[in-house]
């Protein structure tokens, strides 16, 4: 049977979510789907994400020396009483972040000789 959670849009639409597990309020919509009605809307729930998200950024982009790019990722669920939380998963991380640099570091003679 599956599970879903129901979230509206601002614009009055709906987006059903896959439920994560031993997700509580779930009541049977027949037609063999259970779906539970999400306590905020699909906006506000991507708007934690997008917290977390300039939070990260923010803090990385004030790096001595920093990355010429910056690549973050993240692993979500939708709850029902929650909204948008992060993942939590037992094989890997659920925040990827990479930092990639292509120009020479200006503190390092080892760069900055040949130049």
């Amino acid at each position: 049977m599956a599970e879903l959670i129901r979230f509206t849009t601002e614009d009055g639409g709906e987006i059903l979510v896959t439920a994560p597990e031993a997700e509580p309020g779930l009541v049977d919509a027949g037609a063999g789907a259970v779906i539970s009605d999400a306590t905020v809307t699909f906006e506000q729930a991507l708007e934690r994400v997008r917290h977390v998200s300039t939070a990260a950024l923010r803090k990385l982009r004030k790096m001595p020396i920093g990355p010429d790019e910056i690549t973050v990722q993240m692993g979500i669920v939708l709850s029902a009483e929650a909204g948008a939380i992060i993942a939590k998963s037992s094989v890997e991380g659920n925040l990827s972040i990479e930092l990639t640099w292509r120009r020479p570091d200006p503190s390092d003679p080892e760069t900055t000789e040949n130049r």
